[in-house]
């Protein structure tokens, strides 16, 4: 079935949940609680542009710059960061890269690709695998 980009955004809002960065008073190594807490008001291209300004490289914040980009309808900016994410994170950080590398396929209509990072989801056992198997039942139907 061919699915047309409209039905891919119907799936990523279905899907999409925001990366569950622990609190903004606690704050993670190295970020500012500025950040953070835009972050979790939704504020994305506040996030954008503090991040781009401090220049962090921490990998957790990695994580909240790209989700930001990819709520703010840039994919095609947040797809390597969770590509570099999948690679060079610690093991629970890269398994939600993965994950979210898929809805990044899936947003930037390369339903293809989603369909493929989705299996590796799936195959390797990682903690989004129950939503993987779905999300790929939905896009095969």
């Amino acid at each position: 079935m061919i699915y047309f980009q409209g039905q891919s955004d119907q799936l990523f809002d279905k899907y999409y949940r925001p990366y569950p960065v622990i609190s903004s008073t606690r704050g993670i190594d190295h970020a500012p609680s500025e950040l953070i807490e835009a972050y979790h008001e939704k504020s994305y291209d506040k996030v954008i542009s503090l991040y781009e300004t401090l220049g962090l490289k921490n990998a957790e914040i990695q994580m909240v710059y790209a989700n930001s980009l990819l709520l703010s309808e840039e994919p095609d900016k947040a797809k390597p960061i969770f590509q570099e994410l999948t690679r060079n994170a610690n093991k629970a950080l890269s398994q939600y890269a993965e994950w979210y590398l898929a809805l990044t396929l899936l947003k930037a209509g390369e339903n293809k690709a989603a369909k493929i990072q989705l299996v590796k989801l799936i195959d390797g056992h990682m903690i989004h695998q129950p939503e993987a198997k779905e999300l790929l039942n939905e896009l095969k139907n």
